[in-house]
């Protein structure tokens, strides 16, 4: 998740966790990504993609003729069909499994491990905006707490993990 939300802000996006009225789990406000703290991690994950996948869809000339069926769409069932098809797009995939596994995760000292793993948390802001002696610190105690897992240059652990697969 850390990749994606990464690239989403450096796109311009904003990212924020914040308590949201049931019974909404995200919201995207054309800049604002926002995101229900509560909801489980698989899907915060989806939020997050499935909403930076509306910025495309409403910037992307080639589908602007999908905005117009769901707006000026009389009919409610040739309505619901529309906005089946215009969330299903939006998601970016037609069919999605996604499965927990445990992999080996091999992670270097010395190249930031904490701060990647906090950036994908609720206290990524708080970390991020922490004085940069105090970042590096804490990177310095998660190296030093890594050294007995080094295998050769690398920590080398199993680490649950979320592995998706999709058909376009």
């Amino acid at each position: 998740m850390a990749a994606a939300s990464s690239g989403i802000v450096k796109k311009g996006f904003a990212i924020e966790y914040r308590d949201l009225e049931p019974p909404r789990t995200g919201i995207f406000d054309g800049l604002r990504i926002v995101i229900d703290p509560d909801v489980g991690f698989e899907m915060q994950c989806f939020l997050l993609l499935h909403l930076f996948g509306h910025s495309v869809q409403w910037v992307a000339p080639s589908i602007e003729h999908k905005l117009e069926a769901l707006q000026h769409t009389p009919d409610k069932a040739q309505f619901m069909r529309v906005l089946q098809a215009y969330e299903m797009e939006a998601a970016g995939f037609g069919e999605v499994e996604v499965r927990r596994e445990t992999i080996p995760a091999r992670f270097v000292p010395g190249l930031g491990l904490a701060g990647r793993i906090i950036a994908g948390g609720p206290v990524a802001g708080v970390f991020s905006a922490a004085a940069p002696e105090v970042r590096a610190a804490v990177d310095g105690d998660v190296d030093v707490a890594i050294q007995p897992m080094l295998d050769g240059d690398a920590a080398v652990f199993p680490m649950p993990s979320l592995v998706a697969s999709a058909t376009a």
